[in-house]
């Protein structure tokens, strides 16, 4: 599973901020800063989790950190509303263009789509 779930969070987070106002640049370079950050203070973190627990005796105190996370992170997301996890509403123009149905390549010659095209094809 490892790097698919990853997938499906940065497509959610792109589409989230998207609806919000945010650039797909600015969410790509935060989202990357963040995930250096974390391959800094994860490690360290975990380590220092593990001497503590080694210290006293619960040498899965890093596993029990990492549960802990896991399972808030999933009653957090278990608590938000649902509208958080609704698709935001695509601009009639979008659903139009995602539709389809031709056969690809002639309906460029039709005039239905190109540089400039409204995507519904006819005159004006």
């Amino acid at each position: 599973v490892g790097r698919t779930q990853g997938m499906a969070v940065t497509a959610r987070l792109t589409t989230a901020g998207a609806a919000v106002g945010f650039g797909q640049g600015s969410l790509a370079g935060d989202h990357q800063n963040l995930r250096s950050l974390l391959k800094v203070v994860g490690p360290t973190l975990y380590g220092y989790l593990f001497g503590l627990g080694c210290s006293v005796g619960v040498p899965a105190l890093p596993f029990l950190f990492a549960t802990a996370v896991s399972l808030s992170a999933t009653a957090l997301v278990l608590a938000s509303p649902s509208h958080v996890w609704d698709p935001p509403p695509q601009p009639p123009a979008a659903r139009d263009a995602g539709g389809g149905g031709g056969s690809g390549s002639g309906d460029l010659a039709a005039g239905s789509g190109g540089a400039g095209g409204s995507g519904r094809g006819g005159g004006s």
